[in-house]
């Protein structure tokens, strides 16, 4: 069973609650820094994100943002299969454990500075999920039009309500994170 977060982002991340246990801007940023390092020793150019979503799962959405790493998140309501054909299908070479560690799952050639940043899938309803790419000029075109439109500042809070496989979650972390 998906575990329902109820998040708080800071524009500049002064405290971050995941099931009601706050991590301080000052452990975020370690935490962050660790994932950096860990997926930098790996060699990592695409992870996979299954559920539960946890610290670790947005540690590492914030650390591929800053590596220029591809994410996959994927949803609880899949099967292993079905989990399985979309991690091959967006080529990820690294999962995210239950446990919070990496998993180095192939080797790929390095990665170019026009990859894609993220992928999102559809649900499935008419069939097999669906990849859906964002490229990094999209996600920064994005970032530009939140801060441009909503100028939000230290003082601002941001709910995140949504679930890293849902595309909404995008807006609550990249206006977190500025």
């Amino acid at each position: 069973m998906e575990i329902l977060y109820f998040l708080v982002l800071m524009i500049v991340i002064k405290t971050l609650h995941i099931n009601n246990k706050p991590y301080t801007q000052k452990t975020l940023k370690a935490i962050i820094l660790e994932t950096k390092q860990q997926l930098t020793a790996l060699n990592t150019r695409s992870i996979a994100l299954p559920p539960p979503h946890h610290i670790a799962s947005y540690a590492t959405v914030m650390a591929c943002h800053e590596l220029k790493i591809t994410f996959v998140p994927l949803t609880q309501n899949l099967s292993r299969q079905q989990k399985q054909i979309l991690i091959d299908k967006c080529a990820c070479d690294t999962i995210l454990k239950l446990n919070s560690e990496f998993e180095k799952i192939s080797a790929l050639p390095p990665k170019t500075p026009t990859d894609t940043a993220y992928i999102m899938h559809t649900s499935g309803s008419t069939g097999a999920p669906k990849a859906i790419p964002i490229s990094y000029s999209n996600l920064q075109a994005f970032n530009d039009m939140i801060q441009s439109r909503y100028r939000f500042t230290a003082d601002d809070r941001i709910a995140n309500w949504a679930k890293l496989s849902f595309d909404m979650s995008v807006f609550d972390w990249m206006a977190a994170i500025g």
